[in-house]
């Protein structure tokens, strides 16, 4: 395959164009931020409440915590990864989360719990932000929806090795095992923010280079916008409209995603080695769900993209909450699967058609704060309709009545400004 040369000028490697070099790390970025940073919560949530005799409101708000330092980042992420390149807000955002999540083994109660989410949090947005700044800049044209496609993919490779990792962390660890499951995570985290520092690099121009495929076909823009650029972005019409569908998409999506672990021991009575197993499937299924995202985006446009993967996070709520079947949980996992990872890719292509290659991280960055917004409402909302009722089927059920809303929010009628790109 070749050998990666010592840097002198140019780092290369032979016989491959390095772009598909950084694609490759880029997807190990999303894994460590999205895929673990995020979604190691899910696994350790029941074993965690148990060690620290906690119920679900509580696990819910330290969820929502977590998502509050999410929120935090989601717009000063885009910010510097535009200001100051991807490379080094990945580097630090990936040790960051890996740190927090090390020293969230050690926590005695929900206020450290919650202090150290938010660090999680924090790292994961700004991961997550500037980590689709690489497919924009390397992969030009009607490339870059797959290439963000792949990029997402990651989530669901570091979700399949939560699923699979955890399970035996914590049948072999004793009573404490939700806590070294916690440090092994961060460390793996922290592990990969080196490794990004290492391979990725911002621009093709900084390695004199052309982007994957030949020239891009954008008009080169100056610099990363000025701040009346990014408040006319923040302001437009078309960026509302995404605020709208990135609300709805958050509240939604968290919900099954935080709660799936506590719902399939909970209620459906599944050993904690069978539901890491069902998240397994789920990360393995969402590792296509970024690909399938991208065609969608690039064939049949962002609107008609969002409602189909609506319509598929909305049924598989629905299932969740009316079914008690295997078969409704096994389509459930299915539909969830793979569908979670091509919103952020629609999202992110919505934007760079919209606001150019240098101001897209920012409208990235201004979607997810409102998709934060979302996400951290839904898990202190799940479960304390959970404590009041029993049950899990009122959180689902309101998840599913959210995805409907998205749909709606998507073909809202409101123009698209043109002029924001050019500002930047």
């Amino acid at each position: 395959m070749g050998v990666i040369r010592r840097e002198t000028a140019v780092p290369r490697l032979e016989g491959m164009h390095y772009g598909y070099v950084v694609l490759f790390f880029s997807m190990l970025n999303i894994a460590g931020s999205l895929g673990v940073g995020r979604f190691a919560y899910t696994m350790i949530l029941p074993a965690m409440r148990e060690g620290l005799g906690l119920h679900n409101t509580q696990m819910g708000l330290i969820g929502t915590i977590g998502f509050i330092g999410y929120l935090a980042m989601a717009i000063p992420g885009g910010v510097l990864a535009a200001r100051f390149g991807p490379r080094v807000v990945i580097a630090l955002a990936l040790l960051s989360t890996g740190a927090g999540m090390m020293l969230m083994g050690t926590v005695g109660g929900v206020a450290c719990a919650g202090l150290l989410m938010a660090v999680v949090g924090i790292g994961s947005a700004a991961g997550n932000v500037a980590g689709f700044a690489f497919a924009r800049s390397w992969f030009p044209g009607r490339s870059r929806g797959r290439a963000t496609g792949v990029t997402l993919g990651g989530a669901g490779v570091g979700m399949l090795a939560v699923g699979l990792l955890v399970p035996v962390i914590l049948s072999g660890s004793g009573p404490d095992g939700w806590r070294w499951a916690w440090a092994w995570c961060g460390c793996i985290t922290a592990c990969l923010g080196i490794l990004c520092w290492l391979f990725l690099r911002n621009r093709p121009e900084d390695m004199k280079l052309a982007p994957v495929g030949g020239p891009r076909a954008e008009s080169r823009e100056r610099g990363p916008g000025s701040w009346s650029a990014w408040k006319t972005l923040a302001t437009s019409r078309e960026m509302r409209r995404i605020y709208a569908v990135t609300l709805t998409l958050g509240f939604a999506y968290v919900i099954y995603g935080t709660f799936f672990g506590a719902y399939t021991e909970d209620e459906l009575g599944l050993s904690e080695a069978r539901a890491g197993a069902l998240w397994s499937v789920v990360g393995f299924l969402s590792i296509f769900s970024g690909l399938i995202g991208g065609l969608l985006a690039d064939r049949l446009g962002r609107q008609q993209a969002f409602t189909i993967l609506f319509a598929a996070l909305g049924t598989a709520l629905l299932l969740m909450a009316l079914g008690r079947t295997s078969l409704s949980l096994y389509l459930a996992v299915g539909l969830y699967g793979l569908c979670v990872w091509g919103f952020p890719v629609i999202l992110a292509v919505w934007c760079g058609d919209l606001f150019g290659p240098r101001l897209a991280p920012a409208g990235v960055g201004f979607g997810i704060f409102f998709f934060a917004i979302g996400q951290a409402l839904g898990p202190v909302a799940t479960g304390f309709l959970y404590d009041r009722t029993g049950s899990f089927t009122a959180p689902f059920l309101c998840g599913a009545a959210a995805s409907a809303l998205g749909i709606l929010a998507t073909w809202l009628r409101l123009g698209g400004p043109d002029h924001v790109a050019a500002a930047g």
